[in-house]
């Protein structure tokens, strides 16, 4: 009997899918904010037979491992490392053996803003984007097939603020999506208010084009954008709106990204609460 494995990810978690006949299996990669050393991101199984969960073990050695992410190929694992320090946050690498389920550490950088908290692939896999809440601001890291990441090669550092006092008083880079077409990325900005449009340029030698990184959509202010998702087609954005608790409806058409709508998350009975993840 064949078993196929697949690796995903999420805002928080990745997991490993395990298909056999009609029975499903998963394993998941569980980032947390970790208090001690003996924390970390926690591989859970999940057994379709009986519905349970189980603690499978913790990969040590990373501190607040908040957002995991994986390779098309399932053999690399990143994480962020949500932490501030005089050199930003890290952004941390593993190999992973699906033959024996095991993770291996490679390397760590620094990523030169405080609290990295949301990190994606380049299309070519050969760059990971880093975007820093605290620091607001955007780095490229290069990665090579076995994991090793090198030192920061880009950061685009952004500037403003919203009406809100209290969360919006900078900028606070939340999130980095590749477009399907896999030729730009978008950045939400919870701080001011924008969801920027980066094209990716074609040279090695760089990978987004400074020169028209200044593509911006506003959204309704105070709004404070998070996190962000395609459609199948990538002509229909949707984003979660952390500080209004609201979705935000968004037309991509002819490389122009447009408002369209709010939804409402809650009510008057469940009006407490933030909007966090799509």
């Amino acid at each position: 009997m064949s078993i196929k494995v697949k690796l995903y990810f999420c805002v928080v978690f990745a997991f490993l899918f395990y298909s056999c006949a009609s029975i499903k299996n998963e394993t998941f990669l569980v980032g947390t904010y970790s208090e001690n050393s003996n924390q970390g991101i926690n591989v859970i199984d999940f057994n379709a037979k009986n519905n349970s969960l189980t603690l499978k073990k913790v990969i040590t050695g990373v501190e607040n491992p908040s957002f995991v992410i994986t390779n098309k190929a399932k053999t690399i694992v990143v994480t962020v490392e949500e932490i501030a320090s005089i050199d930003g946050g890290k952004v941390t690498s593993f190999t992973y053996n699906s033959k024996y389920g095991t993770f291996k550490k490679v390397n760590s950088c620094f990523t030169k803003g405080n609290h990295p908290c949301t990190i994606a692939f380049s299309k070519d896999e050969k760059h990971i984007l880093v975007g820093n809440y605290s620091g607001g601001n955007l780095g490229v890291f290069p990665i090579d097939k076995l994991g090793n990441l090198s030192e920061i090669k880009e950061l685009i550092q952004h500037e403003g603020k919203s009406i809100n006092t209290n969360r919006q008083e900078k900028p606070h880079v939340h999130s980095i999506v590749l477009h399907p077409s896999e030729n730009k990325i978008f950045v939400t900005d919870l701080g001011t208010d924008e969801i920027e449009i980066i094209p990716i340029d074609e040279d090695p030698k760089t990978i987004l084009q400074k020169q028209h990184a200044m593509m911006t959509c506003k959204v309704p202010a105070g709004s404070g954008p998070r996190h962000l998702v395609f459609n199948k087609k990538g002509t229909k954005a949707y984003v979660t709106f952390e500080l209004t608790n609201q979705i935000g409806v968004f037309n991509y058409l002819n490389n122009v990204l447009t408002f369209e709508k709010t939804i409402n998350l809650t009510t008057d009975e469940t009006k407490n609460g933030s909007a966090a993840e799509l």
